[in-house]
């Protein structure tokens, strides 16, 4: 980011996950207002980024077991100290 930033002058804007002005992009994209975010969920296997991205936004998240983590992940103490908890988990 440094470097984007000494060679164009211009401090970039990061909108990857789990930064949740992703979220509010998308909202204005598609016109739609905060009112409908409850209708929103986010759906991802890593704890880190997809739901934490739903955490941050505000809006309802779901943990598909596919690949990144597991129930198991969320159920350890020692494992989910800095881990945001989905609303919902899918097998």
């Amino acid at each position: 980011m440094h470097t984007l930033t000494v060679l164009t002058g211009i401090e970039p804007y990061v909108v990857g996950k789990p930064n949740p002005n992703l979220v509010t992009l998308i909202m204005k994209d598609q016109n739609l207002s905060e009112d409908k975010w409850e209708k929103f969920l986010m759906i991802g296997d890593n704890l880190y980024t997809d739901i934490e991205l739903g955490f941050r936004a505000n809006i309802s998240t779901c943990m598909v077991e596919t690949g990144k983590h597991w129930r198991e992940d969320i159920e350890n103490p020692e494992k989910n100290i800095h881990m945001s908890k989905p609303t919902f988990i899918m097998k």
